[in-house]
C-alpha cells in the first residue's frame, strides 16, 4: 500500500529507495513515553524502522506547474518568516493585514467563483497555500510554549495559548480542568444551518519534553523544515486544523455536520485522564479524524493500528545457600527463563502479534539461590481476537519448577484500530486528495494513539490526518513545510464532505 501525500517532486531527491516496493510495513511508535514518569531524549522513536507497502502512483508523481507553484509559495513562506524569537503578534491585530496578502481569501464572492470552476478540495488547497507564512508564525508560537505532560502549569499555559486562538475565530472553547494533568480543551463549531450529526478532531497539545528543553533545542528554520519540541508529534496538526476550519469559515462552504476539536494534555503518558472523555465524545460521532503526525516524506495515513499493553511476570520462588545447601533452593531465575522461552514462542509475525521481555529482574546475592525474578512484557497486537487471546494465555500460565509460584500482572491498554473502520473513511480520503491531484497513501503502524479508543468502540475512525515530517521524540524532530496548506486542505475536505 504506497502511500504518498505530498508533492513527490518536491522529496525524488531525498528518497534513493522509492521504487522498492515492501509489504506489511509496521510503524514501531508511541510507546517508549507511555506510562513513564521520566521523559527524555534517551528515549526516543526512529519514525523510519518501517516498511511500507507501495503501488505505483505513475502520473501522479511528475512534477507539473502547479507543483512548482507550491514548492515557491512554500520557499517565499519560509524567507517571509523572522528567523529570531517567537512572533507573538495579536491575530486581531493582524487580520487587516491578512485580508490585504490574501486576494484569494478577500471577498466570498471570489470563492465562490472559484469553487464554481474547480473541485471543492482544489479551491480549499488554493486559499490555504498564501496562508503558509500565517501558519509558521503560529506553529513557532505553539512550540515555544513549552508543554510536557508531566507538568501540570507549563501544559495549562499551552492550552490557554491554544485556546485563544480558536476563540478568536468566534469558536466555543471549553476548558475541562484535571487535577494532576493540563487541562483539556473542547472547541466546539455549529454550521449555521441544521447539522445532522457530529465529526470528532482529536488531538494532543502535550509532549514528552521536559520543561527547558527548548534551551537545547530551539525552534528553528532550516531549509523546508521547521524543527523543535512537539513540532511534528503533534502542534503542526493543531495548526492546520485551526487555518482548515478558519478557511472552510472564511469560504462560506457549508458543513453537514458539527464539528467538535477535542485537545487533550495526557496523551504521550496513556490518556488516563483523557480515555473516558475522548470515549463518550466518540459515541456522539459518526467519525473521527486523528491528527497524529503522518509516516514517512510522502505522509502515509495510519489505517491499522497495533494495541499495545505492558504485563509484569514475577516469580516467587525459595532462597537458599548456593554453595552449602543448593538442593533446598527454589530457584525464580530459572523458573522465570523457562517461562519467557514459552513466551517467545507466542510471537507471531505474519499475524502482527509481538511480545517481548524488555526488563528482567532477579535475585539478589550472587551466593544465594534467587527466591524473586520478574520481567515486564510489552505486548503488541493487531487484532482485537489476537489481543484477548495473549491475555488469556499470559494468565493461564503454571510454574515449571515444582514449588515456584506465578503471578502475572496488567495486559493491553490500548486495544488495536482495525483496518476495517478506517477503510472507507480513507477512500474518501483518497479520492479528495486526487482532486488536489496529490497522491494519498496507508500504512500499518505498530504504536497506539488515541484513534485506537475511538476505532475499538465501533466509531469509523482514520488516523496520521496531521503533520508530515519525521523524528518525533527527538532533539531533530521536524515537519516538512510545504506539506502543511495541503493537509490542512485534507482536513478541511473531510469536514466539508463527511
Amino acid at each position: 500500500m504506497k502511500i504518498g501525500f505530498v508533492d513527490g517532486n518536491v522529496f525524488h531527491a531525498h528518497d534513493a529507495l522509492q521504487t522498492l516496493h515492501f509489504h506489511h510495513g509496521v510503524h514501531e511508535q508511541k510507546r517508549v513515553a507511555m506510562r513513564q514518569n521520566l521523559l527524555n531524549l534517551h528515549n526516543i522513536h526512529d519514525h523510519f524502522a518501517v516498511s511500507v507497502a507501495a503501488h505505483p502512483l505513475g502520473s501522479d508523481w511528475q512534477e507539473s506547474r502547479e507543483n512548482s507553484n507550491y514548492k515557491r509559495t512554500a520557499a517565499l513562506a519560509i524567507r517571509a518568516l523572522p528567523r529570531r524569537g517567537p512572533q507573538r503578534q495579536d491575530r486581531r491585530a493582524s487580520a487587516g493585514a491578512r485580508h490585504s496578502t490574501l486576494p484569494c481569501l478577500e471577498a466570498a464572492a471570489s470563492m465562490a467563483a472559484a469553487m464554481a470552476d474547480s473541485p471543492l478540495p482544489l479551491t480549499l488547497l488554493g486559499a490555504l497555500k498564501p496562508r503558509l507564512p500565517e501558519m509558521l508564525r503560529l506553529l513557532r508560537r505553539f512550540v515555544t510554549t513549552e508543554s510536557p505532560s508531566l507538568a501540570k502549569a507549563a501544559a495549562d499555559r499551552c492550552s490557554r495559548v491554544i485556546a485563544k486562538e480558536w476563540q478568536e475565530q468566534g469558536l466555543h472553547v471549553e476548558r475541562l480542568p484535571q487535577k494532576h494533568r493540563g487541562d483539556h480543551l473542547r472547541v466546539t463549531y455549529r454550521p449555521k444551518s441544521h447539522a445532522a450529526g457530529q465529526l470528532l478532531v482529536l488531538g494532543h497539545y502535550d509532549t514528552v519534553y521536559s520543561t527547558g528543553t527548548l534551551k537545547e533545542v530551539p525552534f528553528r528554520i532550516s531549509g523546508n523544515k521547521a524543527y523543535g519540541p512537539g513540532t511534528f508529534d503533534m502542534k503542526a496538526g493543531i495548526v492546520q486544523a485551526l487555518f482548515a476550519l478558519e478557511t472552510l469559515q472564511r469560504s462560506n462552504v457549508k458543513m453537514r455536520k458539527q464539528a467538535v476539536f477535542l485537545w487533550t494534555s495526557d496523551e504521550e503518558i496513556g490518556s488516563e485522564s483523557s480515555r473516558k472523555l475522548i470515549e463518550s465524545e466518540a459515541r456522539r460521532s459518526d467519525a473521527v479524524l486523528v491528527l497524529e503526525p503522518s509516516f514517512g516524506p510522502r505522509g502515509l495515513l495510519k489505517t491499522a493500528r497495533k494495541g499495545v499493553g505492558e504485563a509484569e511476570l514475577i516469580v516467587h520462588g525459595r532462597a537458599s545457600h548456593a554453595g552449602l545447601a543448593p538442593e533446598e533452593g527454589i530457584n525464580a531465575v530459572y523458573e522465570l527463563a523457562a517461562q519467557l522461552t514459552r513466551i517467545e514462542r507466542w510471537n507471531d509475525g505474519r499475524r502482527g502479534v509481538s511480545i517481548n521481555a524488555d526488563i528482567v529482574e532477579g535475585g539478589t546475592r550472587t551466593n544465594v539461590i534467587a527466591e524473586r525474578a520478574r520481567a515486564v512484557l510489552d505486548l503488541r497486537a493487531l487484532r482485537s481476537s489476537d489481543m484477548r487471546r495473549i491475555e488469556r494465555r499470559l494468565h493461564a500460565l503454571r510454574p515449571v519448577h515444582q514449588g515456584a509460584s506465578l503471578k502475572v500482572t496488567g495486559g493491553f491498554d490500548r486495544p488495536p484500530l482495525e483496518h476495517k473502520r478506517c477503510a472507507a473513511l480513507f477512500a474518501h480520503a483518497k479520492s479528495l486528495a486526487k482532486q488536489m491531484h496529490l497522491s494519498l497513501g496507508e500504512c500499518t503502524a505498530g504504536g497506539g494513539s488515541d484513534g485506537n479508543f475511538t476505532g475499538a468502540i465501533g466509531i469509523p475512525t482514520l488516523d496520521g490526518l496531521g503533520a508530515v515530517g519525521d523524528a518525533a521524540h527527538s532533539d531533530h524532530e521536524y515537519v516538512l513545510i510545504p506539506t502543511m496548506p495541503g493537509r490542512a486542505a485534507l482536513l478541511a475536505a473531510l469536514l466539508a464532505t463527511c
